[in-house]
């Protein structure tokens, strides 16, 4: 080993006074001799021993001070990169450590200018990383706290210096001198902590994380600081930085921030942990609300960790139950977090709640998620408490949030939880006052109208959604129904289509879900059956109300979800006929007004439900059902009190609309009587109460009646078509009034000519050739005069004639032709060539086949 190093022989040889002057002279010189020096370092070092180059360090010591304030850039770079060379095969006494600390406090401070901005002591940022360099290496060294303290001035400085190499060299040694010195640490109280929140802030994402690296360290020493993180710097009018951490944009920053979090629940004493356990569970929350999967699954790993730690608490205390303690270990951690998450339930709840109603896309969404956490892992009494306060505000973000998909993706998650976890019987009742027709007029409700009952309607589906199958229970369902099914709600649903949807998905929701779990009564069967049908009734009225391009009657979606609830009954959608006929007699008496709520069939308008509701049941039926005792008579009655209406002239178009509907539900039961001739014995009642009154006034006029003309013609058509209308009603009710509907108006004109296609079909059916061919023969006869409104009648009815191929059979079978021909011949004598009908009147004079 070589000699150790005499101070004086190494300045001689390098010829190192020269550098004792720190202006710009002799710059040339001044680097050869530090450059000599340097070499010679580099090659001797190892061989002199630690004691040696300890010895030559003291003796250089205030030599090397002097040379690192050259004026020269590249000696004081120098001077530091030997000071950083040589202290790493020194052994650091104290007394060194001190001399060290204070030439980088001194390299690393700024001098104070009267009238100029304060300047850097070493104005170049390379250099002053050279000096956080060496006090990363030495701050794991250092040996008490006077010490620890200048390290700190030292750290403080590199922190808000403006290089950010500088600062993540800062960052780096707090990190490494909080880590090992820790009592010291503890003992500066909050100052470190302060120190690391201009990190924290830092604009890059790099320093950040290493802010937090820096925090873990620091908050381990000394727990009582952690507080720090989440108030706000009034000096340097920042927001708490922890809850701010959760929202980085930086993915590396929010995964750090949630491994600190967690670290610094788990590595400390039961009563540190409990102290900031409000805090800090929930950014743990938080994080497992992240969108980004992998943060999401590593705080999930950390609440893990707190969990088994706040178990391991519980069991010391003798809190835990025994039986948990060895045979289900995931209950066992399941109380464990519930027990963390209840020392913050009601802060984290209002203040979750405050940024879910926040206009930031971005916290409600996270807000929303942290409150799905936060339910699924809170003791249930703590849900319990505070359940009407929680739905009351879900339904304000829900109200604010509405036509964002994302925040009602997510509130659908918050609810499900809170479905999961509390009690059916606490989430209806706590609903149940939205739909109250009293609190509907309160503004206070803060029920947005229809709005505000398919916001109600859409939360109950979701938190029905994630009870547990079977937990609904039969009296939760009549609840329900009970406070719906009234004419009040009957109005709201005919209004808004949306409103519709919702209490539809809520009924099939309940019933598909729960049934299978849940034996229904009857009772409460049928009144599912029933308000199911006035939801399709009610998409009925607001589609007539609101009407479109498109032909449909009713939402497709409506219709969909009622069948599949109501085949839910029977386990197949196919057999919702059956439901409808088994539970048919008790629906009609409903219909029938056996309640004041109920209107009788005779007082119905346009817009009645019980109307609407009496179309879908005859459309949903068979002709089974009308075996079921009381059915046949049931229908009559309510199809003709329902048309039973005035005939003068000055009736209500609505009562129109309404005979019109009555003769179309008519024909409904005629096509179903099919085969079955229930009907056949109330025929005398159809015609005295619905058809005679119709066939007496053709007379009126108007496109409504028109309408209601072409329905009466096309029911007695069915009738006759059906066999259910007998002939002698054909002979004496039906004919003597045909010819007055030929008229000029083109639906019933057709209407008519249909009717008596079936009238003299029906005729010769009947062995009635005379009847049939006298029929047909008055009615062209009727025609035969040259008037131009006649020729116009008989045109269309040639042309009718024409397009029928049953009437042409009749004609030829009966020996007419030639009257047709004679016809058609004279209408050709007036018609324009230009005539759409030309062509077939033309047909129709020639001597060929009509056929």
């Amino acid at each position: 080993m070589a000699s150790q190093p005499a101070c004086q022989d190494i300045i001689d040889r390098h010829s190192l006074d020269v550098l004792s002057d720190t202006s710009t002279n002799n710059r040339g010189d001044k680097k050869k001799a530090l450059a000599s020096l340097r070499k010679e370092c580099t090659e001797q070092l190892e061989t002199w021993g630690d004691q040696g180059v300890t010895n030559l360090l003291n003796d250089l010591f205030d030599r090397m001070s002097i040379w690192a304030t050259s004026d020269i850039e590249y000696i004081r770079e120098q001077v530091a990169l030997l000071y950083q060379q040589i202290i790493h095969h020194a052994t650091l006494s104290s007394d060194l450590l001190d001399r060290l600390l204070d030439l980088v406090h001194q390299r690393l401070s700024r001098q104070q200018h009267a009238t100029a901005k304060a300047t850097f002591v070493e104005p170049t940022e390379e250099v002053r990383v050279i000096w956080l360099d060496i006090m990363l290496y030495i701050a794991p060294r250092v040996v008490n706290a006077t010490q620890v303290d200048k390290a700190l001035d030292i750290l403080q400085l590199a922190i808000r210096d403006t290089s950010p190499d500088v600062q993540k060299r800062g960052g780096n040694a707090l990190t490494e001198l909080a880590k090992h010195h820790r009592k010291e640490i503890a003992f500066a109280g909050e100052r470190p902590m302060r120190i690391v929140l201009d990190l924290l802030h830092h604009k890059h994402s790099a320093l950040r994380v290493i802010g937090l690296q820096c925090t873990e360290q620091i908050g381990l020493a000394f727990p009582g600081a952690i507080h720090l993180l989440f108030e706000h710097d009034e000096a340097a009018k920042r927001q708490p930085v922890f809850p701010l951490l959760v929202y980085d944009n930086a993915l590396l920053v929010r995964m750090t921030l949630s491994q600190v979090a967690g670290s610094l629940l788990i590595n400390v004493t039961p009563q540190q942990r409990y102290a900031n356990l409000p805090m800090l569970v929930p950014i743990l929350l938080s994080c497992a609300a992240d969108d980004m999967e992998s943060i999401s699954e590593a705080s999930s790993v950390q609440m893990e960790r707190v969990a088994s730690v706040c178990a391991d608490d519980l069991d010391a205390a003798g809190i835990l139950d025994s039986d948990l303690k060895h045979r289900d270990q995931q209950r066992r951690l399941d109380a464990g977090f519930e027990h963390a998450v209840h020392q913050c339930y009601k802060p984290l709840m209002r203040q979750s709640i405050k940024e879910a109603m926040e206009l930031e896309e971005q916290r409600r969404l996270r807000a929303l998620g942290v409150l799905a956490t936060l339910y699924q892992h809170a003791l249930e009494e703590d849900i319990w408490d505070e359940h009407q306060d929680t739905l009351d505000n879900l339904f304000i973000i829900y109200g604010n949030g509405m036509d964002d998909k994302a925040v009602v993706s997510k509130l659908h998650s918050v609810l499900s939880v809170l479905g999961q976890r509390m009690p059916q019987a606490i989430y209806v009742e706590a609903m149940k006052p939205r739909f109250e027709e009293e609190e509907l007029l309160h503004a206070e409700t803060m029920c947005l109208g229809t709005k505000g009952l398919t916001i109600t309607m859409d939360m109950l589906t979701a938190l029905v959604s994630g009870s547990t199958r079977g937990d609904v229970s039969q009296r939760d369902m009549e609840l329900i129904i009970e406070t719906l099914d009234k004419p009040y709600f009957w109005q709201l649903l005919s209004e808004d289509e949306g409103l519709i949807c919702e209490t539809a998905r809520l009924l099939r929701t309940m019933v598909i879900r729960h049934l299978s779990q849940l034996p229904l009564a009857d009772t409460i069967r049928v009144r599912i059956v029933w308000f199911a049908t006035v939801l399709r009734a009610a998409s009925r009225i607001y589609h007539d109300n609101n009407p479109t391009t498109t032909s449909l009657r009713e939402n497709s979606t409506v219709t969909d979800l009622v069948n599949q609830l109501i085949g839910g009954f029977t386990q197949h959608i196919s057999m919702v006929s059956s439901v409808y006929g088994h539970y048919l007699p008790t629906l009609l008496k409903r219909i029938c007004g056996q309640s004041k709520a109920h209107k009788r069939p005779n007082a119905w308008k346009t817009s009645s439900m019980e109307l609407y509701v009496l179309e879908i049941l005859v459309e949903s039926i068979t002709g089974d059902a009308l075996e079921n005792a009381g059915v046949t008579e049931q229908l009559v009655e309510l199809v003709c009190y329902a048309g039973l209406r005035s005939t003068k002239e000055h009736q209500e178009l609505g009562d129109i609309a309404v005979r019109k509907r009555a003769l179309q539900l008519l024909s409904s039961l005629f096509r179903i009587d099919k085969g079955v001739h229930y009907l056949v014995d109330y025929e005398p009642e159809i015609f005295k109460h619905l058809l005679t009154p119709g066939l007496q006034s053709s007379q009126l006029a108007g496109n409504s009646v028109g309408a209601y003309h072409v329905a009466l013609l096309g029911a007695i058509a069915v009738g006759i078509e059906e066999d259910i209308i007998s002939i002698d009603a054909i002979k004496t009710l039906v004919i003597p009034y045909i010819d007055e509907f030929f008229s000029s108006n083109d639906p019933v004109l057709n209407a008519a000519m249909h009717l008596q296609i079936h009238v003299s079909e029906r005729l010769l059916l009947e062995n009635q050739r005379d009847t049939a061919q006298e029929l047909l023969l008055s009615l062209l006869n009727a025609l035969r005069e040259t008037s131009d409104e006649k020729a116009l009648r008989r045109q269309r009815v040639l042309i009718r004639i024409s397009d029928d191929q049953k009437f042409i059979d009749m004609v030829h079978n009966m020996n007419i032709s030639d009257l047709v021909k004679f016809h058609a011949r004279h209408l050709l004598s007036i018609a324009n060539k230009e005539n759409p009908a030309y062509p077939t009147l033309l047909r129709l004079a020639g001597d060929q086949d009509m056929n």
